[in-house]
């Protein structure tokens, strides 16, 4: 990570040290295609973000009981991990969405979602489209529904941070589907 940068234009740098490639070139290219292939092939369709190369992974897992062996009935985890643009990644994004409503795998809970915020940022931060919107491969989906999430406890705090700031834009921009 090189820098965070705020939603009022503070930056903070960072001097990362490589040590070393922990990954041949070639792995690490094979694994991009993979993850691309999820986002244009498989269950992460609905992350795709048209006009980007966006690669990911989706996630579905369910919940220990408590106190006794087994799972949760009708309650998990829907997760999506994933980065764009793909030949030079900007963001990283991971969205997990704990028993998410009226859905049961994280490619109606959290892919969509990770679309709309990849979206957000890559637009937001003026990030160039790496292929043609009218061309990608998943410009002709369907619209994307977003499962609502449960509600999250407030917290205590009434110091906001530059971080907070930014969360909220993002989270708007879900809300209104932009």
């Amino acid at each position: 990570m090189e820098s965070l940068k705020y939603s009022d234009g503070h930056v903070e740098k960072n001097a990362p040290q490589e040590i070393r490639q922990v990954i041949s070139e070639s792995a690490a290219e094979q694994t991009s295609q993979m993850l691309r292939s999820v986002v244009v092939n498989g269950h992460g369709k609905r992350a795709d973000v048209p006009g980007y190369l966006v690669g990911g992974k989706t996630g579905t897992a369910q919940i220990a009981k408590t106190g006794s062996k087994g799972y949760e009935e009708g309650i998990n985890v829907g997760s999506f991990a994933g980065y764009a643009p793909i030949n030079d990644p900007q963001f990283v994004v991971l969205v997990k969405i704990v028993n998410p409503k009226g859905v049961e795998w994280a490619e109606s809970s959290a892919a969509p979602t990770f679309g709309k915020v990849m979206k957000f940022l890559l637009e937001y931060h003026k990030v160039k489209p790496t292929e043609d919107p009218k061309t990608s491969p998943n410009a002709s989906s369907q619209p994307i529904v977003v499962a609502q999430p449960a509600p999250v406890p407030a917290i205590e705090d009434n110091k906001k941070s530059k971080k907070e700031s930014t969360s909220k834009d993002i989270a708007k921009a879900i809300e209104s589907g932009d």
